[in-house]
């Protein structure tokens, strides 16, 4: 019995070794890739806007995390997760939830549900906790649709998936004043900067010019509707260059040094080829640069519903 199981065994491990592992295949692509920087790509994208403006209804799951330069090393024992939103739009109206507090903006306004009913709030959430941003695609598309013609050149392409579909992956980078122009609308989140930026400098003294580098990527299917759409905002600020948030211990605050082999790997070699990965390409953000990375999922596009909403709220949203 005995010889008669392992002879069982060695035989299955010799089927095993005959057939080699097959690798795993890269995504397909939901369409054939058209070429980085040429017109065929550019009207992918540009299609997949429009469409997405003509649905004026959907919803939405996004995904914010900051990396704030001035934050940056300084090992601070809380924040640093991801602010997530699930919500979705209806021509002017938005809806979303926050850690389990819902709320609705319409015309500049917003209200929150506190218990049963919905008060009409500034900034705050039924629980109290800051209201977080929150994507207004309708504004979003519309913004694209009025981009430069420099700035819709898709700079790369790849295949990839989103909730297990095959979608392929068109980047944009914006860059000077375009780059510029599209987050002072407030469509994306902005970039940390700490208590600074609030209180408008430093000491009284201007605010520093701050220049920014915008990655869009979006990933569309092959009806061409954008499941995905990614953005990574580089916001250069020569202020928090010499800056770093030091943590109090036993009294008093401690900075690491910056070694020096740590400042080389921070100088980027001009020759060195771009990696990209998801639409984006791997690159270490320089000491004076906050990077805010910002996702959202679509989906119900066109057939979304707001939350049910009585006279008086729809009054106080000046929806009649």
């Amino acid at each position: 019995m005995i010889r008669s199981t392992l002879a069982f065994a060695l035989s299955t491990l010799a089927l095993f070794a005959q057939e080699p592992t097959k690798p795993t295949a890269p995504p397909a692509a939901a369409v054939p890739l058209p070429a980085a920087n040429s017109p065929e790509a550019a009207k992918v994208v540009e299609q997949a806007i429009a469409k997405m403006a003509a649905y004026g209804r959907g919803s939405f799951s996004t995904s914010e995390s900051q990396d704030a330069a001035m934050m940056r090393g300084a090992g601070m024992p809380f924040g640093g997760g991801d602010t997530e939103v699930k919500g979705g739009w209806h021509r002017e109206v938005v809806w979303g939830e926050h850690d389990g507090s819902d709320y609705v903006k319409a015309n500049g306004r917003m209200l929150a549900k506190v218990g049963d009913g919905w008060k009409l709030r500034a900034s705050k959430l039924g629980a109290g906790k800051p209201a977080p941003f929150t994507l207004d695609p309708a504004l979003l598309f519309a913004l694209l649709q009025e981009l430069p013609a420099e700035a819709r050149a898709v700079v790369h392409v790849e295949a990839g998936e989103v909730a297990s579909k095959p979608v392929t992956i068109l980047s944009l980078q914006l860059d000077g004043d375009a780059a510029t122009e599209f987050m002072d609308s407030g469509v994306l989140p902005a970039a940390g900067g700490g208590g600074f930026v609030m209180f408008g400098g430093v000491g009284g003294m201007p605010m520093p010019q701050v220049d920014h580098t915008v990655y869009l990527a979006f990933s569309i299917d092959e009806s061409g509707d954008v499941l995905r759409f990614a953005a990574k905002v580089y916001e250069k600020n020569g202020m928090f260059g010499g800056m770093q948030v030091a943590i109090a211990v036993n009294g008093q605050g401690v900075v690491e040094e910056e070694k020096e082999d740590e400042k080389e790997e921070e100088e980027e070699k001009a020759d060195a080829p771009v990696v990209w990965k998801k639409g984006f390409p791997k690159r270490k953000p320089a000491k004076d640069e906050s990077v805010v990375t910002f996702r959202a999922d679509f989906s119900k596009l066109g057939r979304a519903e707001p939350p049910q909403l009585g006279d008086k709220e729809k009054a106080l949203l000046r929806l009649h």
